[in-house]
């Protein structure tokens, strides 16, 4: 069977596919993945405040000033993608 056929059919065998279904079940897979980054929040972000999160991001931070040779620390999160970005690119030429 054709894709046409099938989209204007609604379905292989014909019947036609009930938008309120579509809705619901669209409206199902947006919800349950809100939950999913609701727990993520909740078990990951949460806790990375009390693990070795915050170490592992000062070593980053800390490697990425080392590699571009700055004598400062960036002010601001842009300033930061950008050193890190010049770090990517030089690491990808070797």
């Amino acid at each position: 069977m054709s894709l046409a056929s099938t989209s204007v059919s609604g379905s292989e065998n014909g019947a036609p596919i009930s938008l309120e279904t579509e809705r619901r079940r669209t409206m199902r897979i947006v919800h349950q993945a809100e939950k999913e980054v609701i727990s993520f929040r909740e078990k990951v972000l949460k806790k990375a405040r009390t693990t070795d999160f915050l170490d592992d991001m000062q070593d980053l931070v800390q490697f990425v000033v080392d590699r571009n040779q700055v004598k400062r620390y960036p002010k601001n999160i842009t300033d930061f993608t950008n050193l890190l970005n010049k770090v990517r690119i030089i690491e990808a030429r070797y």
